[in-house]
């Protein structure tokens, strides 16, 4: 996949198009809390949003009025500008919360290299098995240590693997802008957010000779810290699959991508966990969480089954996530907390690897 050379026009188009999401998802994210307070507790508006799924503390509607919705979009420039694209729209919302820091969900999300791309594949189960970063616009600095804006080109494989695999339903790949960072409400609140949206570029090719299906997707993701502990998630957004994908198909495959986002915490405290492990060496065998480290030569995905006593675990899961990756940045090798090499592999089986070959898996 060829990289892009952006102007300095497009990319502050680039810019303003996700600020402009973000703050427009955020507005919604608002009307929500209020419905919810004014309407007995009731999450959703029953008439509008259907359930479709459910997942621990994590549940996905889909809007019963997709192609309004989508209308409402089009002033923002979206991809799907003629009435036949907009038929087809899957507009759904995410609505759940999960333990941990809004800080976390936000470091989980930040994938500014394509091997934190795989080591957050690896975390979330999104179904990504391919990727590439096409062009870096904002990237982590020790300033914005949580800030990223890139164009990304990813293939999904979550389409059902017996459809899949016989032909019938063919992968999808797209090519999008990513955007990660903090905001601040007008209300002074901090929140988290992960934007994900569909662009055209003349220079990125059609893969269909491959196989791959060109799909169009939307997604915008909040975190936000709640008074009583833990992280509330909220996401809007729509996928267009296009090609041969039914719509029931289409619209469970596209819940699933949303679920994976309940797990961007844990991807946070684990990529916490990585940089501990690199810090510290002294760890007391007692919990066996299963890190992902990055192959410094094949540069694949490697996880681990490593052994850590529960202090370690505890003091890193509860470090700051933003100071851990504004150190990260300093760090002569940024990615020194996630590489290994046959070399060093003795060492972390030190800290406990298990040498039994079932606790490794390998990701492409």
């Amino acid at each position: 996949m060829p990289r892009l050379q952006l102007s300095s026009h497009g990319q502050q188009c680039i810019e303003h198009l996700a600020t402009a999401f973000v703050n427009e998802t955020i507005d919604q994210y608002m009307e929500h809390l209020e419905a919810a307070r004014t309407q007995s507790q009731t999450r959703v508006c029953k008439k509008r949003w259907k359930e479709i799924k459910t997942r621990g503390n994590m549940t996905i509607y889909q809007d019963r009025h997709a192609e309004e919705s989508v209308r409402r979009k089009v002033s923002f420039r979206t991809l799907l500008e003629t009435p036949g694209a907009l038929t087809k729209m899957h507009v759904v919302m995410g609505v759940g919360h999960c333990e941990g820091l809004m800080e976390d969900a936000v470091y989980g999300s930040i994938a500014p290299t394509e091997e934190l791309m795989m080591i957050k594949t690896a975390y979330s189960s999104d179904g990504v098995v391919d990727c590439r970063i096409l062009s870096p616009i904002v990237t982590p600095t020790p300033i914005e240590p949580l800030r990223e804006l890139q164009i990304k080109w990813c293939v999904n494989g979550s389409a059902p693997k017996v459809l899949s695999s016989t032909g019938i339903v063919h992968n999808r790949d797209f090519v999008y802008v990513e955007s990660s960072g903090i905001v601040m409400t007008h209300s002074g609140e901090r929140i988290g957010f992960n934007f994900l949206h569909s662009l055209e570029f003349e220079g990125v090719p059609d893969l269909g000779r491959l196989g791959l299906v060109r799909a169009n997707l939307s997604i915008c993701s909040l975190f936000r810290q709640r008074d009583e502990g833990g992280v509330e998630l909220f996401l809007q957004g729509y996928c267009d699959p296009l090609g041969d994908m039914t719509a029931g198909v289409a619209i469970m495959t596209t819940a699933e991508a949303i679920l994976s986002y309940s797990k961007v915490i844990r991807c946070g405290q684990m990529k916490k966990l990585n940089w501990v492990l690199n810090k510290n060496s002294a760890i007391i065998y007692a919990r066996q969480p299963e890190l992902n480290f990055v192959d410094s030569r094949s540069r694949k995905v490697r996880q681990y089954k490593l052994s850590f006593c529960s202090g370690c675990v505890n003091a890193a899961f509860n470090a700051n996530a933003l100071e851990i990756a504004h150190d990260e940045l300093m760090e002569e090798n940024p990615m020194g907390a996630y590489e290994v090499d046959k070399e060093s592999i003795s060492s972390v089986s030190s800290f406990g690897s298990s040498s039994d070959p079932s606790d490794m898996r390998f990701f492409a």
